[in-house]
């Protein structure tokens, strides 16, 4: 069989348990397979292309660290229309006319990689996950390695809970794998990951930065979600003002207004009471006059950044670039996340830790 070893520009985390297949069929890649990380080390292409490593079990489940994945086939041949999700051909592989080109997998595979990672990170919250690959090696195995379990030493060994909360489980790498079929990019969850990184990295800064865009882009998004599917499928609550308008053609499209003028006028608060008051028949402001007012400081934060590099120490106002004020606001996103009924939990990188096994 052909293996093909992705070196991340990173590491990955993992945690897997005894339980979990030797390898996961990839739907969103027919054909090929993903090897359970636990068996890179009797890989020797692995050995050669990323950096891998058993750190401790823990509740049954062993921590793992490698610098990529492999990915596996038995195919002879690669058939690009086996593809049930469009996977544009790498740039660097383009030829002026596609019609010469001979498609090999390793030409989409960047791409590839580039999604699936970016799902990865998504569907386990590991914001340190590499998006970007930095080596893609092909090799051949006789037979898939076995899947032992490791045997434990009685010595302990800490790891930070985060690492624990956040490593790539089986059910993660399955959701990864659905999403990438079904297209599905939540940004507004993306961005928040973004500034749970910034906060991890100490870049209070770009933290508050990427907190206030996630909010505002959830926002926008919920709100023009509903307002589409009311207008597509009939507005039986009466809750828009829907007009038919005659477009060149004699073609008819249905919109409302009035909404479309909220939306064209909205700004980041707007977005939080009037617009889904209009919409949704409730507000931030009306239900939680406390996490909206946070929210209202969020937004003060942002604009302060963006015009002048940071708020002025001291005013209260906005948050600080400190990793108190960093975590509040963090908190005050995934607060309005939830009232906005997206339930997605995000673990926060804290000074806590967890214990476990050593390995021999």
């Amino acid at each position: 069989m052909k293996i093909y070893a992705i070196s991340l520009a990173g590491n990955i985390y993992w945690r897997i348990h005894r339980s979990d297949p030797l390898i996961l069929n990839l739907k969103s890649l027919p054909g090929y397979f993903l090897i359970n990380p636990l068996t890179y080390s009797e890989v020797e292409l692995a050995s050669k292309n990323f950096s891998f490593r058993n750190i401790l079990i823990v509740n049954g489940t062993i921590i793992v660290l490698t610098g990529g994945f492999i990915l596996g086939t038995s195919l002879e041949e690669f058939d690009p229309s086996s593809i049930p999700s469009p996977i544009k051909k790498a740039k660097i592989f383009q030829l002026d006319s596609e019609e010469k080109a001979s498609f090999d997998i390793r030409d989409l595979l960047p791409t590839y990689v580039e999604r699936f990672s970016s799902n990865l990170r998504q569907t386990s919250k590991q914001v340190t996950i590499p998006t970007s690959f930095s080596v893609i090696s092909k090799g051949e195995l006789l037979e898939l390695p076995e899947l032992n379990f490791p045997e434990v030493k009685k010595s302990e060994v800490s790891i930070p809970r985060y690492t624990l909360d956040t490593a790539v489980t089986w059910e993660n790498l399955t959701d990864a794998d659905l999403d990438f079929l079904a297209l599905k990019s939540f940004v507004y969850e993306r961005l928040l990951l973004d500034a749970i990184h910034a906060y991890k990295d100490k870049d209070y800064r770009r933290s508050l930065l990427y907190t206030a865009i996630s909010v505002e882009t959830l926002a926008a998004t919920k709100s023009d979600e509903a307002y589409d599917l009311i207008s597509q499928n009939g507005d039986a609550d009466k809750v828009l003002r829907l007009v038919s308008f005659s477009q060149k053609g004699g073609t008819l499209i249905t919109k409302d207004p009035v909404y479309e003028l909220l939306r064209r006028r909205s700004k980041f608060l707007e977005l939080l009471h009037e617009i889904p008051l209009y919409i949704f028949g409730k507000s931030l402001r009306v239900d939680n006059e406390a996490l909206y007012q946070k929210a209202t400081k969020l937004y003060t934060t942002r604009n302060k950044i963006a015009h002048l590099g940071e708020p002025h120490a001291g005013n209260p106002t906005t948050f600080a670039m400190t990793a108190e004020d960093a975590l509040e606001a963090i908190e005050c996103a995934m607060n309005i996340f939830q009232w906005f009924e997206v339930s997605t939990h995000f673990p926060i990188p804290k000074l806590s830790f967890v214990t476990g096994s050593s390995l021999s």
